[in-house]
C-alpha cells in the first residue's frame, strides 16, 4: 500500500467515526413511510373488502408461559 492509499484508509476510518448513525427514530420513519399509504384499520375490520372475513390473527411458534405451541 502505498502512501496515498494509507492516507485515504485512515481518512476513510476517521469519516465513518464522525457520521452520526440515523437514529431508531429516524430509521422507524423511514420504514413507516416507505410503506406507502396507510389503511384505515376500524373500516376495514367492519366493511371488508369483496365480501371477505375480516381478521385479525397472531401466529406464533411459542410463548413465554406455555413454551411450545404447537
Amino acid at each position: 500500500m502505498n502512501i496515498l492509499e494509507t492516507i485515504v484508509a485512515e481518512k476513510q476510518a476517521e469519516l465513518k467515526k464522525l457520521m452520526p448513525l440515523p437514529s431508531a427514530l429516524e430509521n422507524l420513519l423511514w420504514t413507516v413511510n416507505a410503506l406507502g399509504p396507510r389503511r384505515n384499520f376500524l373500516s376495514a375490520l367492519r366493511y371488508p373488502a369483496n365480501g371477505r372475513i375480516g381478521l385479525i390473527a397472531e401466529v406464533k411458534k411459542a410463548s413465554p408461559s406455555a413454551g411450545v405451541i404447537c
